[in-house]
């Protein structure tokens, strides 16, 4: 560590570090041992309290609140500036409470080490709704046990038995309403994350010989495949409008909304196969395909796919994301809607990394201290920006 760094961590520390010390600050973090020396410093220096079981939530978002305001004159001087605080803020919540997980560089990115957790809805609905064969529905959520042969839950997960002697298809519907989140684990053993305002159709068990479907009907999943040699070379696969990602054993990502005009496939780790008629497309480890609904066009690009995929560890992560976009997600999981009076503000950008566990207050206050709207207005489930 040279001199000039260790002057501006202790500025940091100090709140006194100016936007341009905190974009040095974040380039010199992207070695993954400065990220190690830095995380163990602010264990250090803040938010332990004296009995070293918990952090001081107050201090470090009070800290972070006052960097915002005094970065924010470099935001009106360059409009779309980026601002290296979000990231040094996600560092220090990890560093002091364990919350989040954030990578640096692509190759640096593993995902065997992030644990996924449920977390609780803010809005209090249930977690999911379960459709059984028959119609039948069954309200699942924290504190209700439910179980009928093959099946059962605890409120934050659905679990599968496997029937290795099933002669037919009999298909259950998840149903994960707006403001909550939810986990499945299907009787071959494939783990699904269904997040707000999705619906994931499969069935209750796989017909050994045949492919394992299931149909993502819309909203947002993500699957960690159990392997195809552990059921006789069976292939999984996800349909999704019309288009069937293939899979003999990966984890990928795969977001499809109703209201939103494209639709994305992002693969984590192994291999998939995308086909829609008569094209076929293979994706890699950081690809990402992008279809348009309305074009009717496909296009791949790289990804951080930590940004993709944060959301089911109780994450938003937020990078160079439009505004108009950001209030979509806010949207499905907060249940509430958004009147922007200023389009033009749709436009802008913002990066940062955020608690889903957060008042819906707390991030809109974070964007509006980032300097891109002026205020907002809260009336019920409406939300007003000026």
């Amino acid at each position: 560590m040279n001199a000039e760094i260790e002057s501006i961590i202790v500025k940091f520390f100090c709140k006194e570090a100016t936007a341009q010390e905190l974009d040095k600050l974040e380039l010199w973090l992207r070695s993954s041992d400065n990220t190690k020396l830095f995380r163990e410093l602010l264990r250090l220096n803040f938010a332990i309290d004296n009995s070293l079981k918990h952090f001081n939530d107050d201090k470090v978002h009070q800290l972070l609140r006052e960097h915002i305001k005094s970065d924010q004159n470099a935001k009106k001087r360059k409009k779309r500036r980026k601002h290296s605080l979000y990231t040094l803020a996600a560092i220090a919540i990890i560093a002091v409470a364990g919350v989040f997980y954030l990578k640096f560089e692509k190759n640096n990115f593993d995902e065997k080490n992030v644990t996924p957790n449920i977390v609780e809805t803010p809005t209090g609905t249930p977690g999911a709704i379960l459709t059984l064969e028959d119609g039948a529905e069954v309200i699942l959520k924290k504190g209700d046990a439910y179980q009928i042969k093959g099946i059962k839950s605890d409120g934050k997960q659905l679990i599968y038995n496997d029937n290795q002697d099933a002669k037919k298809i009999a298909y259950n519907y998840l149903t994960v309403p707006r403001g909550a989140q939810f986990e499945l684990k299907l009787s071959d053993g494939t783990k699904v994350w269904l997040n707000s305002d999705s619906k994931l159709k499969y069935p209750e068990s796989f017909i050994e010989g045949k492919s394992r479907s299931v149909y993502l009907l819309y909203g947002e999943a993500y699957f960690e495949v159990s392997p195809s040699d552990l059921h006789h070379g069976s292939l999984f696969e996800v349909h999704n409008e019309g288009r069937v990602i293939q899979v003999l054993g990966t984890q990928f990502n795969v977001k499809s909304y109703k209201e939103e005009t494209k639709t994305y496939t992002t693969l984590v780790e192994g291999n998939i196969l995308l086909k829609s008629r008569d094209k076929k497309y293979a994706l890699k480890p950081n690809d990402q395909m992008i279809y348009s609904r309305g074009k009717g066009e496909f296009k791949k690009q790289q990804v951080n796919v930590y940004n993709e995929i944060s959301w089911k560890d109780g994450v938003f992560s937020f990078e160079d994301k439009k505004l108009k976009d950001i209030i979509q997600v806010l949207a499905r999981w907060y249940d509430v809607k958004f009147d922007l009076k200023n389009h033009q503000l749709g436009e802008e950008e913002f990066v940062g990394v955020l608690s889903k566990d957060q008042e819906i207050e707390e991030i809109l206050e974070s964007i509006k201290s980032s300097g891109i709207i002026n205020s907002y207005q809260i009336k019920q489930k409406l939300i007003i920006i000026n």
